[in-house]
């Protein structure tokens, strides 16, 4: 519509690890919208919410440097106060180690700077608390980022070499390395890059 501004963002796929988008969740978290013949998926409050978490998390890698999508964050907290929106189907989506620290870390973000309420389970974890003190002492001090950054990837980076697929099975050798390779590629673009409107 020419009085709405708008900008669609692409992906080849969903946004961060293959392991967090199983080809069935989609279409069983979203409903048909659309007019005229032109229908797509709008996933509910919740796939949503999941989508933000995953891509800023991961695909952005603000988990590891330390940064908070301000916009994002209120985009969270809206969703979160809609009617069907469950906590309970983004923490059992979110089961691995690595992946259930960085949802406690920005779900102590949201009640720390917005009052979101958020599962108390995931606001006791020690290791989120640490995230999020960091982020907080990152804004005053950002020349602590690259230590702290080092510190994050000592602290979990196993969780980026421990190859598997899906089914558990390790794949073959020269699959493993291609893998580590785009692993370490996609890690190198993260710590480099600036991203506009993220503290």
């Amino acid at each position: 519509r020419s009085s709405d501004a708008a900008m669609v963002d692409l992906h080849v796929r969903p946004p961060g690890p293959a392991r967090l988008h199983p080809p069935t969740r989609l279409p069983v978290s979203s409903r048909p919208f659309g007019e005229h013949g032109r229908i797509v998926n709008l996933p509910d409050a919740t796939a949503q919410a999941f989508h933000i978490l995953v891509h800023d998390l991961f695909h952005d890698g603000d988990f590891w440097v330390g940064r908070i999508d301000l916009r994002h964050l209120v985009d969270l907290d809206l969703l979160s106060r809609e009617p069907n929106f469950d906590w309970g189907r983004i923490e059992n989506w979110m089961q691995a180690p690595l992946d259930r620290v960085a949802l406690a870390t920005q779900c102590v973000a949201l009640s720390d700077l917005l009052g979101t309420r958020v599962p108390d389970g995931l606001l006791g974890m020690r290791g989120a608390r640490l995230q999020h003190a960091r982020r907080m002492l990152q804004l005053d001090h950002p020349r602590l980022k690259p230590l702290f950054t080092a510190a994050s990837m000592l602290a979990h980076g196993s969780s980026l070499v421990h190859l598997k697929s899906q089914d558990g099975i390790k794949p073959a050798s020269p699959e493993k390395k291609k893998a580590l390779r785009t692993r370490v590629g996609r890690f190198r673009q993260i710590l480099s890059k600036s991203v506009t409107g993220k503290i």
